[in-house]
């Protein structure tokens, strides 16, 4: 059985880049989890989800998701379009629950 994938994204429009900029953490179902601006991608999986080092969103992340693993965007077949499409149905998804929740 594969693991759940969690995905960081960086900086640049293909969500690729490894440098200086924006990093979000996105569940291989869209979810945006967590989000950090760093230099460097290294430095960014740590800070984002890093099992030293933020040791409480690695638990909630097991509970949520049981095993998973992160992958930075491009170590797989992933692609930021694919991902960017989850994001928006998960997205979507949210504001029709919201919207069933006022009826």
């Amino acid at each position: 059985m594969s693991k759940f994938k969690l995905y960081i994204t960086g900086p640049g429009e293909d969500g690729m880049g490894r440098g200086d900029g924006p990093y979000v953490l996105v569940a291989e179902t869209g979810e945006a989890l967590y989000s950090h601006y760093c230099s460097s991608a290294s430095y960014a999986q740590n800070d984002l989800i890093g099992e030293t080092y933020r040791p409480d969103r690695w638990k909630e992340c097991k509970e949520r998701f049981g095993d998973f693993e992160v992958l930075f965007l491009g170590d797989d077949d992933m692609t930021h379009e694919v991902l960017h499409k989850r994001n928006q149905e998960w997205i979507n998804s949210i504001k029709e629950n919201e919207n069933g929740k006022e009826n």
